[in-house]
């Protein structure tokens, strides 16, 4: 809080360019000051609208009281509201080239409001005071080509659940309690990582996450932006470490991470790369390139996945492949295509790994 923002023509060109790797920064909501005044930044991309207007709790839904301005010629609009405070939920009003009227939710968001609804939630994500000094200081000391690796992956909101308290109730661990239980289990099993699974803002709770409308904001279904963070810090006071896998755009990717884990180690964060020469699955390019960066023959890997694609990348790739049953596939699925290992549960993994 405290920078004056505003869409620059560097970040016109930038953007035009599909080179702004920092643009998480400009659009969406930001707390700032306008001189003396406190406020938001709201910034969208709309570059089809006749006119775009913010509505929220602070104006009471109003579309004619705080309009915005477009600048320069790629259709960025933005504004600064002094009335808007964290907290509040919104939306960007628009009107479109053929004058249908449009209420859409920030696609830059840091928080989303609770399904059903659909709007934004203004999010302030630098006040928070992280207390994993101690990992930090020795996280230049781990050595990805020395030291043995367990990922353990894991979906919150069906890993463990509360008792139902109705039929509508979902029994959501929320992530400040998944802190707890998921560092005290991963420590005791033996893993030395946590890949989390549907973390972005999604509608449908069926779909374990993979319907993304909000790639910069941490589903509300477990709490806040800051209660993820939370997550994030009692791993790392448990010295678990922490690694995304998304087979989403690489960018999306690469900036969520950027966004939220600026201060987090990462093994590895990878999306799609085909713009880059690395096919996607089955093709073992990419597991390759992991073997090498490793240091490893394909033979010393062991390549764990969920899915038909999963058990041919191993193959291709010439590795042993574990298929685990709990996961986007089934046993049969798995056995079909010839896995290795069929992991009912994740302490089979340890059997197979030792």
């Amino acid at each position: 809080m405290g920078e004056k923002l505003q869409f620059t023509e560097l970040d016109q060109y930038l953007f035009g360019q599909g080179t702004h790797y920092d643009i998480y920064k400009k659009l969406g909501a930001h707390p700032t000051m306008r001189g003396r005044k406190k406020g938001v930044y709201f910034a969208v991309w709309a570059p089809n609208a006749r006119s775009v207007s913010v509505v929220g709790e602070f104006n009471e839904w109003d579309i004619q009281k705080n309009p915005m301005q477009k600048t320069g010629p790629i259709g960025v609009y933005e504004t600064f509201i002094p009335e808007a405070k964290i907290g509040d939920l919104y939306k960007f009003y628009i009107i479109g080239y053929h004058g249908e009227e449009i209420y859409k939710a920030d696609p830059y968001g840091n928080e989303a409001e609770l399904r059903p609804g659909t709007a934004s939630r203004i999010a302030d994500i630098s006040s928070y005071k992280w207390k994993d000094t101690t990992w930090m200081k020795h996280r230049p000391e781990f050595n990805e080509k020395k030291s043995p690796m367990a990922i353990y992956e894991v979906h919150p909101g069906s890993w463990k659940k509360h008792e139902a308290k109705d039929e509508d109730d979902p029994g959501f661990y929320n992530y400040r309690e998944l802190a707890h239980e998921l560092a005290a289990y991963v420590k005791k099993m033996g893993y030395t990582h946590v890949e989390l699974m549907g973390i972005a803002e999604y509608p449908f709770d069926g779909s374990w996450g993979y319907q993304v409308t909000g790639y910069y904001a941490p589903t509300a279904r477990y709490g806040t932006p800051k209660d993820f963070m939370y997550l994030v810090n009692e791993l790392h006071k448990d010295g678990i470490q922490t690694a995304v896998n998304s087979n989403k755009r690489s960018d999306y990717t690469e900036a969520l991470v950027n966004k939220f884990f600026a201060q987090t180690p990462m093994v590895a964060v990878y999306g799609e790369r085909e713009s880059k020469g690395i096919p996607k699955k089955p093709d073992p390019a990419a597991a390759l390139e992991i073997a090498d960066k490793m240091k490893l023959s394909p033979a010393e890997i062991l390549y764990i996945g969920d899915s038909e694609t999963d058990m041919k990348t191993g193959q291709n790739a010439g590795m042993d492949t574990i298929g685990v049953a709990w996961g986007f596939r089934g046993a049969e699925e798995l056995k079909a295509n010839h896995a290795t290992y069929i992991a009912e549960n994740p302490e089979d993994i340890l059997k197979y790994i030792l």
